[in-house]
């Protein structure tokens, strides 16, 4: 059984979060969506993601996890990929 406390356990996941999210940030989207990986829609996703449509993205509004480009100056927030939250 875990014992840490929960402020630990947070701590612990913004140590591992921080530095993975900024390799991933920026990595190149031909490394993300290979060809060999997401049944030969890789292109596809490449093509959304670049031009700003962002698969998921209504749904993490929905959560209230970040808010949407075009809505986040009237909600007074950083826009998507800000996340106001990570966990739902």
């Amino acid at each position: 059984m875990n014992s840490a406390s929960p402020r630990t356990a947070a701590r612990r996941w913004r140590r591992w979060h921080g530095p993975t999210r900024r390799r991933c940030i920026s990595a190149s989207r031909d490394v993300l969506f290979h060809a060999e990986q997401h049944n030969g829609n890789s292109q596809m996703l490449i093509d959304n993601f670049t031009s700003g449509r962002y698969i998921g993205l209504p749904l993490l509004q929905w959560f209230g996890m970040t808010v949407e480009p075009r809505q986040a100056a009237e909600h007074g927030e950083k826009p998507f990929p800000h996340m106001l939250r990570w966990v739902r």
